[in-house]
């Protein structure tokens, strides 16, 4: 399947977009996409453990598909880390 056409965030090796977590090459036809409601499902392991993977860029492709699709988590799931937010610009008197 070609890339969904809401991209969320761009890696070097994988994307999340509207579908889920996606491969950018898509010689694999799609093969390797997970759907947002699969993303905690045991495939993401097999994923994982292919040697091609470029390991680092999918931890954080997972890391973001899991925080923005966090709705669609298992109700056992730990909920996602807080992201602190940015500090507030001091405002002249």
């Amino acid at each position: 399947m070609p890339l969904h056409r809401d991209i969320h965030w761009l890696g070097r090796q994988w994307a999340v977009t509207g579908h889920g977590l996606q491969l950018i090459n898509q010689k694999q036809m799609g093969y390797y996409d997970i759907e947002a409601a699969r993303l905690w499902e045991a495939r993401v392991s097999e994923v994982q453990s292919k040697a091609w993977i470029d390991r680092p860029d999918f931890d954080k492709a997972l890391e973001i598909a899991r925080g923005k699709f966090a709705q669609l988590a298992p109700a056992d799931w730990p909920p996602p880390a807080a992201v602190a937010a940015p500090p507030s610009p001091v405002r002249p008197a």
